[in-house]
């Protein structure tokens, strides 16, 4: 994908398809999402050697827990996570802002209003995206979800 293209997508995307922010409950702990197009804080740009298009973040525990910034891999157009605290600081959510959108919706749709995930919420959320699923961290998510 070429930048301008992909930047337009995210841009389309935090208009029309995702809320300016969400809060979701994961066993008793908030995750905050914001949304919208910004830049890397400085003391994190120094571990983003690749070409992210930041366009939101993801805040678990009010500031307590991981804060992670949601971006768009320039080489290939993926959704990835960057999190310069973690072990493996970029890790893999979606193939395309159009499938991060779509399982957002899906999380949304149960943790924003505090219920349990349904049975077969796994099986939405791999055909949605078959390719980038079984390695996602929305994979490890749900795992910690039925844990719970």
């Amino acid at each position: 994908m070429k930048p301008e293209f992909e930047r337009r997508a995210i841009e389309t995307a935090l208009v029309h398809e995702l809320p300016a922010k969400a809060r979701w409950m994961i066993n008793g702990t908030s995750l905050d999402f914001s949304f919208g197009l910004r830049e890397l804080p400085d003391e994190v740009s120094s571990a983003a050697t690749f070409n992210l298009i930041v366009f939101g973040l993801q805040d678990f525990a009010e500031g307590g827990g991981a804060q992670t910034w949601l971006c768009v891999f320039g080489l290939d157009g993926s959704v990835k996570g960057l999190d310069p605290d973690r072990d493996e600081p970029i890790f893999l959510l979606n193939s395309s802002v159009q499938q991060f959108v779509r399982t957002f919706w899906i999380l949304n749709e149960y943790l924003a209003k505090q219920l349990s995930l349904p049975r077969d919420c796994e099986i939405r959320l791999q055909t949605v995206d078959p390719e980038a699923y079984p390695k996602s961290d929305w994979k490890l998510l749900v795992e910690c979800l039925r844990r719970g």
